[in-house]
Parts: structure tokens; C-alpha cells; sequence
């Protein structure tokens, strides 16, 4: 009522009008002199934020490549590590190590051959110690040799499988070479009365062109090279392979692993020479 009484007041005074104008009051601000609210005063205007140019990101430090020459624990997760070594020293206290006539050392070839109903026929009566594992490259087998995989052996032959696993992990056929002649040495100083058969690696993959069978063939063909005394170098993969190239039905699980008849095969193609080498140890 009293903000009424005002407006009424000052639009009657021709007087107040004129200052009003004259003064550039508006009849707000008389209002407020009144006792009326002032009008909100508007927020000022947001700044625009200023540009920022984001800067670059570093691109990850490149992981350290192992050598497959220098031993080296696997790569991987602490569990797998852990269940990896605690596999290792298993074999490290596994039954009748001492008295094994024949060992077998490498990766899952040897491991899935020492499994086999065709190998325990062949070779039972040697007394065989398996100390291959699954999945190993040749630094993981290098490893177990220097950390007492064949302390306190004397055995009459060792048959070695490995590099196959390298290829799979994209070293090339010169590496793998590298790691499983660094192996053998290692094999010789620990054990110099022993006689030692290399398996050359076997074919893989379902044609000759299959880029693991090319890998395959070349690191082959680098591993003739270590042949010598004490070691004996085969090349059982023939007996894997049409005449056309492309793997033998039914001897493998897939285009890698063997089957039981593939370790039948396998078993057959090398026993002669074997057996050579366990007289030859007397």
C-alpha cells in the first residue's frame, strides 16, 4: 500500500516528472527510495574458459625383448609365474631322478611324448625322466637347466625339443637357433659323458606355406648346423607330410600338436638312432 500511495504521488507531479527525466531516474529507483525491491541485478557474463592445448601423450617405453639365448623366467601374471616354478620343482624332486637312464627335456612336444602310451613302450625299460613343460621357449628351458634341472644326473642320452614355442612368440628362426644352441652347450657342460638327440622342429601349420611350417623349415635348417659330437641332430617331419606338402591326416590334434598316432609316428621314425646313442653312452 505504501509502494502504491508513492507511484501515485509521483505521477501526479509534473514537477517530479521533469526531474525524473531530466535527472535520467527511472521510476524504479523511486520505487526502491519507496521501499520496493530493486530489480535483480543480472549475473555478468560467464568468461569463455580459456583454450587450453592438451598435451601430447608419450608413447608406452617399448617392453624389454628377451633373447632366446639368455635364460629367463616366463613372462606373465604372478600366478602363472608362481604355478610355473612350483612345476619346476616338482620334476626337481620327482621319483628316481638319479637312477634316469634317458631324459627328456624341451617344451609341450616332449612333455605330450613322454605322456604317451608309444614312448613308456619304447623307452620304459630306460628308466626316462621327463623335464619338459608345457609352453617353454628356450630362455624358460635355459632357466630350469642352470637353476638344477639336471643336477645329479647321469644319464645315457638326452633328446631335446625346443624352439617351437619361440617361433609361436615372434622370434625369428635365426633367435630361436641362437636360444636352443645356447641350450645344448649348457646341456654338454653339465653333463659331458651324455649323448644328446635334437629333434628338429616339426612341421606346422596345414600347407607348406603356412607362415609357422616357412618359420619352421628355416630354423631347420640353421639347427643342422649344430650337429656333432656328442649331439646328433633328426629330422623326423617327413613322416608328418604328403607329397604335396600338406600335413598327414589323423597324426595331429590340429595343425600343431601330435595325437597319440602322430607320437607313434614320431616314436618309430627316431628309435633306431636312439638306440645307437644309449649304446654308444656304455
Amino acid at each position: 500500500m505504501h509502494f502504491t500511495r508513492c507511484l501515485s504521488w509521483l505521477t501526479r507531479s509534473a514537477a517530479t516528472r521533469a526531474l525524473v527525466a531530466l535527472s535520467g531516474l527511472t521510476l524504479s529507483c523511486f520505487a526502491v527510495a519507496c521501499g520496493a525491491a530493486a530489480p535483480a541485478t543480472p549475473p555478468p557474463a560467464a568468461l569463455p574458459a580459456p583454450s587450453v592445448t592438451p598435451e601430447p601423450v608419450a608413447p608406452p617405453e617399448p617392453q624389454p625383448r628377451l633373447r632366446a639365448d639368455l635364460a629367463a623366467p616366463p613372462l606373465g601374471d604372478a600366478a602363472s609365474a608362481s604355478e610355473w616354478q612350483a612345476r619346476h620343482e616338482a620334476l626337481l624332486r620327482a621319483p628316481g631322478r638319479s637312477a634316469a637312464r634317458l631324459v627328456l627335456l624341451g617344451d609341450s612336444l616332449a612333455e605330450g611324448w613322454y605322456a604317451s602310451r608309444a614312448f613308456k613302450k619304447q623307452w620304459g625299460k630306460h628308466k626316462p625322466l621327463n623335464l619338459a613343460l608345457d609352453g617353454d621357449q628356450t630362455q624358460q628351458v635355459l632357466w630350469r637347466v642352470e637353476h638344477g634341472a639336471l643336477a645329479g644326473l647321469s644319464p645315457r642320452l638326452v633328446i631335446v625339443s625346443a624352439g617351437s614355442e619361440n617361433l609361436t612368440h615372434g622370434f625369428s628362426a635365426m633367435e630361436t637357433a641362437r636360444g636352443v644352441s645356447a641350450l645344448l652347450d649348457r646341456i654338454v657342460e653339465q653333463l659331458p659323458a651324455s649323448q644328446i638327440l635334437l629333434l628338429a622342429l616339426l612341421p606346422r601349420g596345414a600347407t607348406a606355406t603356412d607362415p609357422l611350417r616357412v618359420a619352421g623349415d628355416a630354423t631347420n635348417a640353421e639347427l643342422r648346423r649344430l650337429g656333432g659330437t656328442p649331439i646328433t641332430f633328426v629330422e623326423p617331419g617327413s613322416v608328418f607330410l604328403e607329397s604335396d606338402g600338406t600335413l598327414t591326416p589323423d597324426v595331429m590334434a590340429d595343425d600343431v600338436h601330435l595325437n597319440a598316432l602322430g607320437y607313434e609316428a614320431l616314436t618309430m621314425s627316431v628309435s633306431l638312432v636312439a638306440q645307437d646313442l644309449l649304446k654308444k653312452a656304455r
